[in-house]
């Protein structure tokens, strides 16, 4: 599998907003090991892509990035026209550095555990082999929460953080 880097110009085969030699600096830098096979970069890659494209306006989504989409027909949700990081408007052929980041850093996760667990959000909590016995504990999915199981990747969300709208309340006008 080659990657296919986002350059700005809002490409419809794009896969990755990083190389994989981009994502061996960020991880060297910070003294992270990832797999020596190119390939296996190139997944781990395409895990924090699957990841970071949750950020749409679907709702359940966790976030909407700024802005709208550059073109109707680029396969990732940047480049974007309109959106504002850090008070400047950003140019809209450009990938920001932070979402970068942000790929590369998910990509170091991932090689630890899964980024979007398929579960019902429970964790064992006790567990016995011999005449089996499993206890649940409470924290996942309680009757009737939309709570999901993910993890808590404060580095992704520091860098994820200047590009999406902020949540809370919003107030709705109409005219009448």
């Amino acid at each position: 599998m080659a990657l296919v880097i986002e350059d700005g110009t809002g490409k419809a085969d794009s896969t990755s907003y990083i190389s994989v030699e981009e994502f061996r600096a960020y991880a060297q830098a910070r003294g992270d090991d990832l797999p020596v096979d190119d390939e296996d970069c190139e997944a781990l890659l395409v895990q924090a892509m699957d990841y970071l494209e949750q950020y749409t306006l679907d709702v359940g989504s966790p976030g909407q990035y700024k802005g709208t989409k550059f073109l109707t027909s680029q396969a990732l949700q940047w480049p974007r026209a309109g959106a504002v990081i850090d008070g400047a408007l950003f140019p809209s052929n450009q990938i920001p550095k932070q979402l970068k980041n942000a790929q590369a850093q998910l990509g170091i996760e991932a090689t630890s555990f899964p980024l979007m667990p398929s579960n019902n959000g429970y964790s064992v909590a006790k567990e016995k082999v011999d005449v089996l016995e499993v206890e649940y504990a409470t924290g996942g999915r309680l009757s009737g929460s939309t709570r999901d199981p993910k993890p808590v990747m404060p580095k992704v969300d520091a860098f994820l953080r200047p590009l999406l709208v902020a949540a809370g309340p919003t107030l709705r006008t109409k005219r009448i």
